[in-house]
């Protein structure tokens, strides 16, 4: 009993860690997405999956659901959703499936950092 109590603890901290993980991606994401106005979504995607450590059959999505979400909308939110299906093992007897995921949104602002000045 002590075991399977243990198994199913290790699990959800697991299940935890992973969300926490899918979230930091999608708040990577969003922020990406509002600093510049000409990224495209395929852009943000790769960019939310690059920050996670295993990105095997995540889901991006980007709202507004367009090619360059941030552009010519200063001012408006964009939003960034990272999710994947796990499976979750009950104790041994049966396994159910669960979406995990994370959503984050920022304020699209073009806040490029300026071009550095060379210095002569």
């Amino acid at each position: 009993m002590i075991g399977a109590l243990l198994v199913g603890s290790t699990e959800l901290a697991l299940m935890f860690n992973r969300t926490q993980d899918l979230e930091g991606a999608a708040r990577e994401g969003a922020r990406y997405a509002s600093d510049d106005d000409n990224r495209t979504k395929a852009e943000i995607a790769t960019r939310a999956m690059s920050s996670l450590e295993n990105a095997a059959g995540v889901t991006v999505t980007v709202d507004p659901d367009v090619d360059k979400p941030c552009d010519g909308h200063s001012g408006d939110p964009v939003s960034v959703n990272v999710s994947v299906p796990e499976d979750l093992d009950l104790l041994f007897i049966t396994t159910v499936s669960v979406n995990l995921g994370g959503t984050a949104s920022f304020i699209c602002s073009n806040n490029q950092a300026p071009a550095p000045t060379p210095t002569p």
